[in-house]
C-alpha cells in the first residue's frame, strides 16, 4: 500500500517490480531465511484465522536497516482449499527496539558497576540494589528490597545530619557527603554517597539514585597520617621547649 513509501522509502510499484527478490532485496537475510523455512510453513499448515508474528529487519532504501513487528495469515485459496495468497502487515519498531536495547545497556552497566547503587522511591523505600552494593553492605537483594537505607544507620550521625540529607535532595539538589554505616553482620564501615534526585517522566521528583563508595581503608589511612602529624607537632614542641631550657 502506499504507506510503504514513508516505511521503507520504496514506491508501491517499485515493490511490486521486485517480484520474487523482494525478500532478498529488502529482507534481512538471517530473518528471509527464518521465515522462508520456519515460518511459511506454520502459516500455510494453519487455518485462515490464525495469525503469525515475527521480528524482522528491513531493509530501507538508504540502505538502512530497520525493525518490524509483522502479522502475517493465509488471505485467499484454491478451489480445492490450497493456501494461494498470504497478507501481511508490518509496523516499524525501531524506536522501541532501540530504546528497548538502551535499556538493558544502562541496565547492565549498572548492574556491573563496581559502587554500590541503591534506587528508591521519594518516600525512601528501596526499590532495587545492585551486587556491588549487596557485597559492600551483606545484605541480599531480596533482604533490603521494599526496606528503607535505614537498616544500615550505625547510629553516629545525628538526626541534623539526616534532616538536612532530606531536605537537600527533596529540593531536587544533588547530595554529597560521607558517612559510618553497619553493615548486616554489625560492623561498620565508613561509605562517600551521592544522592541524585530523578524525575522520571515529569518535573516532579519520584527516585532517589545513590551511589556508594566504601572508603574504610582511605578514612583509617588519613586518620593515621593525621595522627603521625600530631605526633610530629609534638616531636617539634618538645625539641623546641628543650632547647629553650
Amino acid at each position: 500500500n502506499p504507506r510503504v513509501r514513508q516505511t521503507l522509502g520504496y514506491a508501491p510499484e517499485e515493490i511490486n517490480a521486485l517480484g520474487p527478490s523482494l525478500l532478498a532485496t529488502v529482507l534481512h537475510p538471517d530473518d528471509a531465511r527464518w521465515f522462508i523455512e520456519e515460518q511459511v510453513p506454520r502459516i500455510l499448515a494453519a487455518g485462515d484465522d490464525d495469525t503469525f508474528v515475527g521480528i524482522y529487519r528491513f531493509r530501507h532504501r538508504s540502505g538502512e536497516w530497520r525493525w518490524f513487528r509483522a502479522h502475517q495469515r493465509v488471505f485467499s485459496r484454491t478451489a480445492s482449499g490450497e493456501p494461494w495468497q498470504l497478507v501481511g502487515t508490518a509496523h516499524d519498531i525501531t524506536a522501541e527496539r532501540e530504546a528497548e536495547q538502551a535499556l538493558a545497556l544502562a541496565t547492565t552497566a549498572v548492574t556491573a558497576a563496581a559502587n554500590g547503587i541503591v534506587v528508591t522511591n521519594v518516600a525512601g523505600t528501596i526499590q532495587w540494589v545492585n551486587p556491588a552494593f549487596c557485597a559492600m553492605t551483606g545484605y541480599t537483594q531480596g533482604e533490603v528490597v521494599g526496606s528503607t537505607p535505614r537498616v544500615l544507620k550505625s547510629g553516629l550521625q545525628d538526626e541534623a545530619f539526616y534532616r538536612t540529607l532530606w531536605e537537600t535532595v527533596l529540593q531536587g539538589r544533588v547530595w554529597r557527603g560521607r558517612l559510618s554505616n553497619r553493615r548486616r553482620d554489625g560492623s561498620l564501615y565508613v561509605e562517600e554517597m551521592t544522592i541524585t534526585p530523578v524525575a522520571a517522566g515529569g518535573d516532579r521528583i519520584t527516585h532517589f539514585v545513590a551511589i556508594k563508595n566504601d572508603v574504610t581503608r582511605e578514612e583509617e589511612l588519613q586518620q593515621r597520617l593525621r595522627g603521625a602529624e600530631r605526633m610530629e607537632a609534638v616531636g617539634q614542641l618538645a625539641s623546641g621547649v628543650a632547647h629553650d631550657f
